[in-house]
């Protein structure tokens, strides 16, 4: 792996882990030895942010159906009513975004900035993506999910 994907990734994980200990209050577990990795079955929830600046690539987070209800009663905290699924993505979108914003602030210098476009959220199939580059597993609790980053191929 060359050191600027070693980096890129040292720095994805980093923020992963912060925004899901801060976010879920849970401890998260990478997955170094991602051939045994199951992928994250088509009933998930996931989210896609463009990222403008410095560079060009999307991230991506998937999360199961189950674990993504966990989050969002995690962040509304005591409630009557369990979220809806639009709520659900809401949360989940939100979380990539705390993820991103961390991402960049460990990768730019800190008078450079960065520009995100609009995120997309839905569930079940994701829209088609470009080749993916980077992918990080992790489980939080007992949810399996995948960080996956869409954009420039670190052959540089």
């Amino acid at each position: 792996m060359s050191e600027a994907k070693s980096r890129f990734k040292e720095e994805l994980t980093s923020a992963i882990s912060k925004t899901m200990e801060n976010m879920t209050f849970e401890d998260v577990t990478f997955i170094d030895d991602q051939e045994d990795v199951e992928p994250v079955d088509k009933n998930k929830y996931w989210a896609i942010l463009p990222i403008e600046e410095p560079f060009k690539g999307e991230l991506v987070l998937e999360v199961p159906k189950e674990c993504g209800k966990n989050f969002a009663l995690e962040v509304f905290g005591d409630i009557d009513v369990a979220p809806g699924d639009e709520a659900i993505e809401d949360i989940v979108a939100e979380m990539l975004n705390t993820v991103t914003g961390g991402f960049l602030k460990g990768l730019v210098s800190k008078d450079e900035t960065f520009h995100l476009g609009l995120p997309q959220k839905g569930q079940g199939e994701l829209p088609p993506l470009d080749e993916i580059n980077v992918s990080v597993y992790l489980t939080v609790g007992e949810h399996s999910l995948c960080v996956r980053y869409i954009g420039n191929d670190f052959s540089e």
